[in-house]
């Protein structure tokens, strides 16, 4: 199985990319890990969420995703399917949504679909700007591999590389909008989805 899939491989390159120790891994400590190295060498702090240490009473908070469509068995004519590229990544890098971006004031800003919420055009947020990192290495790595045959060991390698780096790319909406990670507020996550 793991010589099909190489999830063990991708798991320890994730580890290793985001400097995670395996024995305490969560993806929402990963992607924590992964922005906060950026975060602190800019000096910006964030807060610690407690909630993650203590059982919440309270059930989660609810916001609006992605509109998914319950599926009606059968059989259709002229349907189209629509794959965006990395489609929550390149909106949160496009409208710069990330908590350090916040703005109360609407001049000079991005405004969010989410009545109320807008972000600075002035300074990239610390999770744009990580985003675009991935994004970037995503696309060199991808280039080089056209230069290799898929059997050779450098090419498995890089196809584990580009699959880590575009699920963690994917994995940073999820942490906005999960109650559990420093980086959870429901006016991200909704910027992303709405």
């Amino acid at each position: 199985l793991e010589k099909r899939l190489g999830l063990i491989g991708m798991t320890y390159k994730l580890f290793q990319f985001c400097q995670v120790f395996p024995q305490n891994w969560s993806m929402v400590k990963t992607i924590d890990n992964f922005v906060l190295s950026e975060a602190n060498k800019r000096g910006i702090h964030y807060r610690t969420n407690y909630s993650r240490f203590e059982p919440s009473k309270e059930p989660p908070k609810k916001y609006i995703g992605g509109f998914v469509l319950d599926p009606i068995p059968g059989y259709y004519k002229n349907v189209y399917v629509l794959d965006f590229k990395s489609l929550y990544p390149s909106i949160i890098k496009t409208f710069n949504i990330s908590p350090d971006s916040l703005c109360l004031e609407t001049q000079g800003t991005i405004k969010s679909p989410r009545e109320g919420v807008f972000f600075s055009r002035e300074k990239e947020g610390i999770i744009p700007l990580k985003i675009g990192i991935l994004l970037e290495e995503r696309r060199r790595v991808k280039s080089r591999m056209k230069e290799l045959s898929k059997e050779s060991p450098e090419w498995k390698n890089l196809n584990v590389h580009q699959l880590v780096v575009k699920e963690l790319a994917n994995s940073i909406y999820g942490v906005l909008g999960n109650q559990y990670s420093r980086f959870f507020d429901i006016r991200l996550a909704e910027s992303i989805t709405l």
